[in-house]
């Protein structure tokens, strides 16, 4: 059967929940059930920042704040580039972690932007799977819904996100620069009907 490379978001109805589900993570990856690369337990607030509350990057076999993928993800969906985005905050209603049918179609981005809802916490990862049933049972027994994005999706639209945003911030510059030419042009004309009238009185 052939590994499943994901990006994982678990909720829960009680945000407490999203600790223990960051230990059993761990402890799944070391009895090889599965291989977390990188993990981060996500609050949300009520005005729709985010904080990492607690994180592990597996390649560089220490705790940090945000690390690997999973931090850079956070850090697009959390920072300039969500806003530019329109990512500004968990977008399901009602604390459900259901997504919807419609939602199918948006983004990824988008999509596990629309699953960190306000007020909660969850746990985001990127895990390697033989199998999603291992996961979905842990996840399940505690009371979490699992949603599951392809890694191969993620790291295209965070790729795109970077270009949109030097594209916007190119195109922010243009802007701009044109204005200044035309303050410079604008203001070169006064000077120059300024001198004509000046002239002209003493003629």
């Amino acid at each position: 059967m052939p590994i499943v490379d994901s990006i994982v978001v678990v909720g829960f109805g009680e945000n407490d929940k999203a600790y223990e589900a960051f230990s059993e993570l761990k402890s799944l990856s070391d009895q090889q059930k599965l291989t977390a690369r990188s993990a981060a337990i996500v609050e949300r607030d009520e005005k729709g920042t985010l904080q990492i509350k607690d994180s592990f990057d597996a390649e560089s076999g220490v705790a940090t704040t945000g690390g690997g993928l999973v931090g850079t993800l956070l850090g697009v969906i959390g920072g300039p580039y969500g806003a530019l985005l329109g990512l500004t905050g968990g977008a399901l209603a009602g604390g459900s972690y259901e997504m919807r049918r419609g939602d199918e179609q948006d983004e990824v981005l988008t999509q596990i932007n629309a699953a960190i809802n306000p007020g909660h916490t969850v746990l985001v990862a990127q895990v390697n799977e033989p199998t999603v049933a291992v996961l979905d049972k842990a996840m399940g027994d505690l009371g979490g819904v699992v949603i599951r994005r392809s890694e191969a999706d993620v790291l295209t639209e965070l790729e795109a996100a970077e270009d949109a945003a030097n594209a916007a911030q190119a195109a922010a510059r243009k802007t701009v620069r044109e204005k200044k030419m035309a303050e410079i042009k604008e203001k070169r004309e006064d000077r120059i009907a300024a001198l004509k009238a000046k002239f002209s009185h003493h003629s």
